[in-house]
């Protein structure tokens, strides 16, 4: 999961370069039938997050000056055909992905 992360964000960013020393992560799940609980979904994008350090957009995803704030939510969907997940990172001041 973290190489098709990290090949998905050099992706996004079109060639692009983007680096924060100060960041937000966000995580929605999209569910139907039955949401992951926090911790699984805290630790399962864990990849993903280190996908961004691979990247260098970030240099470490520590609370230690670093990351600011994570937050996870869930949104109900109608169809399991619209499950996801979905990461942002944002600068302090801006948006990334």
């Amino acid at each position: 999961m973290r190489e098709n992360a990290y090949m998905l964000i050099l992706e996004s960013l079109n060639g692009s370069q983007a680096h924060f020393d100060k960041f937000n992560v966000s995580i929605t799940q999209y569910w139907c039938g039955k949401p992951l609980d926090a911790e699984a979904l805290a630790s399962g994008t864990g990849p993903m997050l280190d996908a961004f350090q691979d990247t260098g957009i970030i240099d470490d995803d520590s609370p230690n000056g670093y990351l600011e704030e994570y937050q996870l939510s869930w949104e109900r969907v109608p169809k399991m055909t619209d499950r996801k997940i979905v990461m942002s990172v944002y600068g302090v001041d801006k948006m990334l992905i």
